[in-house]
């Protein structure tokens, strides 16, 4: 499956365009980057890899022999650049994989005018955050993101930042409870050390 990125391809255009001297009777040129892993499985691997979770679905052919497009998506020709481009200065000789895919999607959001939509909705408890931001999430169609949920993942997620957390949270309880235990009276029961919740430090968030 040939790709070429599109600089590529009128570099190629230009260098036809260009040429002094004349290429004879030939009638056909092959602008082709240099893909090593240039199946339709190893490049969708790649984008999803760098842009999802990396999942793919294979797609038997029996499911979709009737589209139109189902009999180009079955070729399996291996073409070779013209020896005519092979000195032009590539802009992404190597195609689409897992390196060029982090250029690839950059100019892509770039030369459409895509990027992300972030807001941060911050405020004292029971100011509304949630609420509103579950409005702006449903209104915009993008995730709304729990502070809460996210520390909860983020505690369960074994790396040196759960590590820092679970220590403070610890800490955050030592302390609770030896205040709770200079000011205790001998009626009052036992504090519950799971059930304490403390705040976990802004700068930590």
């Amino acid at each position: 499956m040939p790709t070429i990125h599109v600089n590529d391809l009128a570099a190629c255009v230009r260098r036809l365009a260009d040429a002094k001297e004349g290429f004879g009777s030939k009638q056909y040129f092959f602008a082709v980057d240099q893909c090593t892993n240039r199946t339709q499985t190893e490049i969708m691997k790649a984008i999803s890899t760098k842009l999802g979770n990396g999942a793919i679905k294979n797609v038997a052919l029996s499911d979709v022999v009737q589209e139109d497009w189902s009999e180009m998506l079955c070729l399996n020709a291996h073409l070779h650049t013209s020896p005519e481009f092979l000195n032009i200065k590539w802009h992404c000789r190597e195609g689409i994989n897992d390196n060029s895919m982090k250029m690839l999607n950059e100019e892509f959001n770039s030369f459409r005018g895509l990027f992300p939509l972030k807001v941060y909705i911050g405020g004292p408890a029971f100011s509304g955050k949630s609420h509103f931001a579950s409005r702006l999430a449903s209104g915009y169609g993008i995730p709304h993101l729990h502070i809460s949920e996210m520390l909860a993942e983020a505690k369960q997620a074994g790396d040196q930042l759960a590590n820092d957390i679970n220590k403070k949270i610890e800490e955050l309880k030592d302390i609770e409870v030896a205040a709770y235990e200079k000011t205790k009276k001998k009626k009052d029961p036992d504090i519950d050390r799971n059930s304490l919740k403390p705040r976990i430090p802004d700068d930590m968030l």
